[in-house]
């Protein structure tokens, strides 16, 4: 186990490394920087790790140009980062039936919902339906979800992700009813 501080205002990351007992900054491995996170409120801010079959972990951080996938060598203290999405992130990501999914809102265009696999390999992009380009989406909280669908609440609404029974997926935003607004 590691245990890391982001900064993601500021896109640092730093290790505690137990032995000299005390925070280094990892370094991105082509002199890079990992993109800021300033859209998103805190309270609904969170990162999805992921473990593979081999011990290595992959970070998903939500940032302002996408869903980052930081991967981490903790001895050289550095790091690699790619991004999808090709818009900002406004939704925490979450692993759900099999992807890592977010939230993205490209430059003049419709927010999506777009997933990828363990590995940060982009594997699709579902369109909401429901969601006017001018609808707000207020105070997004982090995402929950069951075995059937995911869900992004905020105050306007809930962007919802349901799995279909032949394992697609179709996304749809659904206002709160008048009396709960």
């Amino acid at each position: 186990p590691v245990l890391l501080a982001l900064d993601a205002g500021r896109g640092l990351l730093h290790v505690w490394l137990p032995r000299s007992q005390q925070w280094r900054p990892l370094t991105h491995a082509q002199n890079g920087l990992l993109a800021e996170c300033r859209l998103l409120d805190l309270r609904g801010w969170r990162a999805e790790v992921i473990t593979g079959a081999d011990q290595t972990s992959q970070l998903f951080i939500p940032t302002d140009e996408g869903l980052a996938c930081v991967r981490l060598d903790v001895p050289a203290l550095v790091f690699e980062v790619s991004y999808i999405g090709g818009g900002a992130a406004v939704g925490a990501p979450m692993r759900w039936a099999n992807r890592i999914w977010t939230l993205i809102q490209r430059a003049g265009a419709a927010l999506e919902l777009v997933g990828c696999d363990d590995s940060g390999q982009a594997l699709e992009s579902v369109a909401i339906s429901g969601l006017l380009p001018s609808t707000p989406l207020r105070n997004m909280q982090s995402p929950l979800a069951d075995s059937r669908r995911a869900m992004w609440l905020c105050d306007d609404g809930r962007v919802q992700l349901k799995l279909r029974t032949d394992g697609s997926v179709e996304a749809e935003f659904l206002a709160w009813p008048e009396k709960l607004q």
